[in-house]
């Protein structure tokens, strides 16, 4: 791959994807090829902050995205929808995966506030990886930060969800903004 087609593929992954052709599948080989990638990202002192769920089955991603009501599309009066960057043909979900017992490596690692920034850091780069890696692949992606109705996911799940990553096929007749209730009108706003 020359240098201008991959600077491509970096400027295309910053854009969310809000709409999905769930018709198309996503192959096995690639996601063997994003779990390596979410796997061996690097962290601080190449230790385990979380874990990621692989999810393909429609009805959880679909039980999932009625969580993700926080979408704000307008502030005065207040107007909210769901986050369809989590309706994608798949979902990457990371949950938390830390001993927070294990003793410190370092001795600033005994403050609580270095151990979550660590986490936080742990987070974005493996959500940057995964993300670089799905565009490779020729996929589009968007994000949801998951702290919306914690107590809903973590029933659904069985994890405290920190982060969560759509993947999959975009919906070729839309712009990447336009959701399945919202048209994007070009401006920063819905």
């Amino acid at each position: 791959m020359d240098n201008k087609s991959f600077e491509t593929i970096i400027t295309n992954s910053q854009h969310c994807q809000r709409n999905w052709d769930l018709s198309k599948n996503i192959k096995p080989e690639d996601i063997e090829t994003l779990k390596v990638a979410v796997k061996q990202c690097p962290s601080k002192q190449n230790r385990v902050f979380y874990k990621a769920l692989f999810i393909q089955d429609r009805s959880t991603i679909e039980l999932f995205h009625s969580t993700t009501l926080s979408y704000t599309i307008q502030w005065d009066p207040y107007v909210a929808t769901y986050n369809d960057q989590t309706l994608a043909n798949l979902l990457v979900v990371l949950v938390r995966d830390r001993d927070y017992t294990e003793n410190p490596r370092v001795e600033y690692e005994n403050d609580s506030g270095v151990k979550k920034r660590d986490e936080d850091r742990a987070l974005g780069v493996a959500g940057g990886y995964i993300t670089l890696a799905a565009h490779m692949l020729g996929y589009k992606t968007g994000f949801y930060d998951g702290q919306h109705n914690q107590d809903l996911t973590k029933e659904l799940l069985g994890e405290d969800v920190l982060l969560v990553i759509g993947i999959g096929h975009p919906d070729a007749t839309k712009h990447y903004r336009d959701s399945h209730d919202n048209v994007f009108d070009g401006e920063d706003g819905l």
